[in-house]
């Protein structure tokens, strides 16, 4: 199981390329987050957190979000 993807939308004209990062890890408290990560390249991005009760929960939200990216043109780089 991966516990991290990175996605990357490269555009022709090199301006408007986009990342999007997924994570789950645990926080302070035990609860699963999917932390979601996107943006131009080159920005801070934009962070949202999730959480779920279990890692298997957190990580059919992921597999769903990195589907969702591909079908969107962005490509798996880790």
């Amino acid at each position: 199981m991966r516990y991290a993807s990175r996605l990357i939308n490269r555009q022709k004209d090199n301006k408007t390329d986009r990342f999007y990062h997924l994570f789950i890890t645990e926080d302070l408290f035990g609860d699963v987050m999917l932390i979601k990560e996107y943006g131009k390249v080159g920005s801070a991005g934009i962070v949202l957190k999730n959480s779920f009760i279990s890692v298997g929960d957190a990580s059919v939200a992921m597999k769903c979000a990195e589907k969702r990216m591909l079908r969107k043109g962005y490509h798996l780089i880790a």
